[in-house]
This record gives C-alpha cells, structure tokens and sequence, in this order.
C-alpha cells in the first residue's frame, strides 16, 4: 500500500471540491516548480553589451504528475478525475475557475494556486464494463495572486484609446491634475501651469517600472516617454529626475 506522503489532495472552496489522488513517481517523475523566481528580462543595446533589468518576479508555475489508482478495488476513478477537471474549468463557462489549495509531498504547500492546464497520459486501465480504474496525468499549476491594482478614474480605462481627454495649451499637452497620493506622489508646484503630475525617480526606476507602480498600467509608458522625451523605456534612470506624468 501507498504511505500517506504519497497521496495528495486538491481542495477548493467554490465550489467546494476535494480530490485525492498519489503522486506519480513511477517514472521518475518528481512535482517541479518552473518558474517564480528572478525577475530578470534582457535588453539588447545597439553595438553595446544587453543590460539585465529586474522587472519583477513572476509568478510559480508547477507541474505534478499524479496517478488515479482503483485498479486493486475495482473502483472507477472517473468522478474523481472530472472534479478535478471542474477544478480547471470556469463556472457556467463564465467565471474564472476556482483557486486551489494542494497538501502532500510537493513543494510550496502554502500557495494558492490556480490550475492552468491537465496533460493526460498512457498508464489507462479500463474494466470490461468499460468503467477507469487507473489514469495517470500531469497537472499544471500557477500562482495565483489577486489583483492588486487601485481602481482609478474613468480616463485610466480610456488611455489606451486614440482619442484622450487633452487640450493644447501654448503648444503644450494639458492633463487636468487630480488628488493622487494613493499613489505615493502629488503635483509638483515647480511644474509649468497645467503641466502633468511630476514624478521624482528612485534609483532603478525605469519608464515601464514607472508606469506600472505609479499609475497602475504598463501601457501607459508610451505617454511618460512621449511627455519626457525619452526613447528606451527600459534604460534605468538616475535618481533624482523628475518627470512628468499623465494622470490615471
């Protein structure tokens, strides 16, 4: 018989699944974690050597071979095998599947996951009645991790579009300021009249890095370099520079 360090269990809350299955070792197989760590991207420079900037971690990724196993009791494994598949499935095809506690011989079991993808393999035995007594498969988790970005005004859904609210003012882009210390910064009274919010760099601070922790949406890069002049987005910047920023 199996001891208990091989069996795990795949919860969720809602709906409120439970699936016991072994980890499946018979080949070698061992759970493995994929990714999650580093953060590191590389960026090529013209006739110069590529930069490594941090961009942040990504989120695990996993992958568990298990193995549903009825074959000595006769017992069909198939219900099971579905819960698990509803697990990765989204609600009424509508609402995102359900996050998913593990608990078992694997790594990290106090992450919460999300289920992304169910590989299935060949160790299939079938009774004559047609009813599954073993099926091996490979589950693939992710991290999961909530969003955490502040709900901002209507006209940070419109940056992406052509057409934002702006005026020309002495040939000068206007952005209409608004209290923004929920993100850590607030206009800067040297700024020119109507001017954006201003900005002061940290070191490691980059125009992507910027536009996703001040105004909650890496696309909008394009507007700081366009408003600073500034062609690589990904260059670090020195500490201390103050740029002008659109407001969310």
């Amino acid at each position: 018989m199996p001891s208990k360090n091989q069996y795990i269990t795949f919860s969720t809350v809602s709906p409120p699944l439970r699936v016991s299955c072994l980890l499946d070792g018979s080949d070698g197989a061992v759970a493995q974690v994929t990714e999650g760590y580093g953060g590191w991207t590389e960026t090529d420079r013209a006739r110069r050597r590529s930069i490594t900037m941090w961009t942040g971690v990504k989120t695990m990724k996993m992958s568990v071979p298990v193995l549903f196993d009825g074959f000595a009791t006769e017992t069909d494994v198939e219900p099971a095998i579905r819960n698990l598949e509803r697990m990765a499935s989204p609600g009424n095809g509508i609402t995102p599947p359900p996050p998913v506690k593990i608990i078992g011989a694997v790594p990290h079991t106090d992450i919460t996951w999300v289920i992304d993808d169910i590989q299935w393999g060949t160790k299939t035995e079938r009774a004559i009645g047609g009813k599954m007594l073993r099926q091996d498969l490979v589950v693939i988790l992710w991290q999961y991790v909530a969003d955490d970005v502040i709900t901002t005004s209507p006209a940070a859904s419109q940056r992406s579009k052509s057409a934002k609210t702006r005026s020309s003012v002495g040939g000068k882009q206007s952005v209409t300021n608004y209290n923004q210390t929920a993100y850590g910064y607030s206009p800067d009274p040297a700024s020119m009249p109507s001017a954006n919010t201003v900005y002061t760099t940290k070191a490691g601070d980059t125009v992507t890095s910027i536009a996703t922790s001040q105004l909650g949406d890496y696309s909008a890069w394009r507007e700081i370099a366009f408003m600073n002049e500034i062609r690589d987005p990904n260059a670090a910047l020195p500490a201390g520079k103050k740029l002008r920023l659109p407001a969310p």
